[in-house]
């Protein structure tokens, strides 16, 4: 009898092990956020051509006209949840390293505006980081290994736009608030503390 019952339940728990250790109980990636993010951020700056195609984009903040609330709430807690990774402490507009002029490389696609602050974790891969880009007429996101950012950053060396501080953004309107609460009421002590260790 107990060695059936063991067997039942080895059958029953086995499949909820699996499918926990293959992080589908938990965040999504946060190469995916991070990905569709500057997809995001690429549109805005397709859309701030058509408004203001004569001043060039050197800080993000520029692309905030063009969205409502005049502040990407969404995307500010999409990756606000994932911790220190999501490398931005008041604002997204601390998240992107800018550099004007544009510059090329043959590593990359297109003009490079853009790049990530901070390198993410990508899965078993190693640090990466995404760059936004001007190809043609479209603006295009694209990921990069950190030892191939390194390499491009190096041999391009390209010139950086300055900083101000950032501040946080005014607080998030209502119609915000159903979406930014339950995402940031997730169950994330696990992956905050995995971090925090090191």
């Amino acid at each position: 009898m107990c060695e059936r019952l063991s067997n039942a339940c080895c059958l029953f728990l086995c499949p909820f092990i699996i499918w926990s250790l293959s992080g589908c109980g938990r965040l999504n990636d946060q190469v995916d956020a991070e990905s569709q993010v500057a997809s995001q951020i690429a549109m805005w700056m397709k859309l701030h051509d058509v408004n203001a195609a004569d001043t060039p984009i050197t800080n993000l903040a520029q692309t905030f006209s063009n969205i409502r609330h005049s502040y990407p709430y969404k995307e500010h807690y999409d990756l606000k949840r994932y911790g220190r990774p999501a490398g931005f402490t008041n604002s997204l507009e601390e998240k992107y390293t800018f550099f004007w002029p544009r510059f090329t490389h043959e590593l990359v696609e297109g003009e490079v505006i853009c790049i990530n602050a901070e390198p993410f974790p990508k899965r078993q891969e190693g640090l990466h980081r995404v760059y936004i880009a001007r190809s043609g007429d479209n603006y295009i996101a694209r990921l990069l290994p950190e030892e191939t950012v390194a390499r491009v950053l190096r041999e391009a060396k390209p010139t950086v736009v300055p900083t101000a501080n950032a501040k946080p953004p005014p607080p998030a309107p209502p119609e915000v608030q159903e979406y930014i609460h339950p995402s940031m009421n997730e169950d994330t002590s696990d992956l905050f503390g995995v971090w925090q260790e090191h």
